[in-house]
């Protein structure tokens, strides 16, 4: 939408601040268009239904317990309410309290927001507070760490709200991402990630980017990479190398991009410092995995490698090379084993679930 006019104490202006009130002139909407509670962004604000809170309650106020329905409002949005107490049972008047907030209806809400609730028949006004976190995960248990942290980021400390958004996901962040989620500027972000974040929060960099994720799943995501390279090896013991980046990328299910593919070079990237990896082509094998065919293997290797050779330009059906090996007694997985083998080493062409030998194919290829 778009701003023609602006007006402040019924005289025309160009620009209104913060604490000014003023009325607006808008194109884009129609007057049906318009709800209680929204507001003007310069840029799209997330709705939610949940927030973290610090609230603290006037001495008149009755007492709250666990769970209370109180009337929530902010700005021009009102709504009635629960209100969950976190860091203890019940508030009396006077007292402070860490508080999730649960909404019947979205509403868009910021760090560091100012609200007051009412009783449910609102003739009393019963505190106020300020939003810590406009998009918690669903507090349904109250542990000691839980409250640690909240009351860390009640501080209103930078460390502590990238902290918080670090953790609520099972994924890795850019702090790119972080500075949106907390309309800071990038810039902002990664100086403040620079001087050090809690010990549960893994930061990894490149020169511009600088990836955050949890200590607990940054060790999940090493141990799931081995674990798949080791069982590829397993599977596939002909084969020298191992798990590409768009192998591992499905495997930890962190969706296929650039960002992804970066994260994942750092990644392994440590497990070769750590002696633990090596890199094969494009790629990576685990340091210890050789190459080993047994005399018996060999053998079967040469019986299909032959026996391919000897279609010339005929090209073999996939059910005559299973009655080949089966009537050799190669099992199906070794001769899936021997094809990939034979390909590697470009003894094969394998195209659309066609294969042709390289003996018949590179004498006629331009």
């Amino acid at each position: 939408l778009r701003v023609r006019r602006l007006e402040r104490h019924g005289s025309e202006v160009d620009s209104v601040i913060a604490g000014d009130r003023a009325s607006l002139n808008l194109v884009g909407l129609n007057r049906d268009d318009f709800k209680r509670g929204m507001i003007i962004s310069d840029r799209e604000l997330n709705d939610t239904t949940m927030i973290d809170a610090q609230l603290t309650l006037f001495h008149h106020a009755p007492k709250i317990s666990i769970w209370s329905d109180v009337l929530f409002l902010l700005g021009t949005f009102e709504a009635q309410a629960r209100a969950h107490l976190l860091d203890s049972n019940s508030a009396a008047g006077g007292d402070s309290a860490l508080v999730q907030i649960h909404l019947p209806v979205s509403c868009n809400i910021s760090i560091g927001d100012r609200f007051i609730i009412r009783s449910t028949s609102s003739d009393v006004t019963m505190g106020g507070g300020e939003v810590i976190d406009a998009s918690p995960l669903h507090h349904r248990r109250r542990p000691s760490k839980l409250i640690t942290n909240l009351e860390k980021i009640a501080e209103g400390k930078l460390t502590e709200l990238i902290a918080a958004e670090v953790r609520k996901t099972k994924n890795v962040l850019l702090h790119t991402e972080i500075a949106e989620k907390l309309f800071n500027t990038p810039a902002e972000v990664k100086a403040v990630i620079q001087e050090g974040m809690p010990d549960d929060i893994v930061v990894r960099s490149t020169d511009e980017t600088a990836y955050l994720i949890t200590k607990n799943v940054y060790e999940q995501f090493l141990e799931t990479i081995l674990k798949n390279i080791t069982a590829y090896h397993k599977r596939n013991p002909l084969d020298a190398g191992g798990r590409t980046i768009q192998d591992l990328i499905g495997v930890l299910g962190i969706g296929a991009s650039e960002r992804s593919e970066d994260f994942i070079r750092l990644l392994l990237d440590k497990l070769m410092h750590e002696g633990k990896l090596k890199q094969v082509g494009s790629t990576w094998a685990a340091v210890e995995h050789t190459v080993v065919i047994a005399s018996d293997m060999q053998e079967n290797i040469e019986k299909i490698d032959n026996y391919l050779k000897n279609f010339g330009m005929k090209v073999p059906l996939a059910t005559e090379i299973d009655a080949f090996a089966k009537k050799n007694r190669i099992e199906s997985k070794s001769l899936n084993q021997i094809l990939r083998y034979l390909t590697e080493k470009k003894r094969l062409y394998r195209m659309e679930g066609d294969t042709l030998h390289a003996d018949i194919v590179n004498p006629v290829r331009i």
